[in-house]
């Protein structure tokens, strides 16, 4: 798997088959991951999400209703419909560039 800019986090959603990458390049790239008998694991690349300005540092999943998250040092998080990989919405506040973002689910 060959991205322009080195990569910094990644995350792996087993509901989509569906490895995430984020770094350097401020995109968000989607890889469908099947495991092949012929030559092994098989990653293609099936979306780029743009939306950042700035290096993308994490990556996270809130469960319901099936959205990834992204953290930038543009200071801003970005929410993904992980379904279609499209933007659903930029969340700003933060006056620094944000390195890291979790979901914990309520109880």
């Amino acid at each position: 798997v060959h991205t322009p800019r080195p990569q910094r986090t990644l995350l792996f959603s087993d509901k989509h088959s569906t490895l995430y990458s984020a770094g350097a390049d401020a995109t968000v790239f989607a890889w469908r991951v099947s495991a092949e008998a012929s030559i092994g694991l098989e990653v293609v690349e099936i979306a780029r999400m743009e939306a950042h300005t700035s290096m993308v540092s994490d990556l996270t999943f809130c469960t319901h209703p099936n959205l990834l998250v992204s953290a930038g040092m543009d200071h801003a998080l970005h929410v993904w419909d992980a379904s279609t990989n499209t933007h659903v919405a930029k969340r700003l506040g933060h006056t620094k560039g944000v390195r890291s973002v979790c979901y914990v689910e309520a109880a």
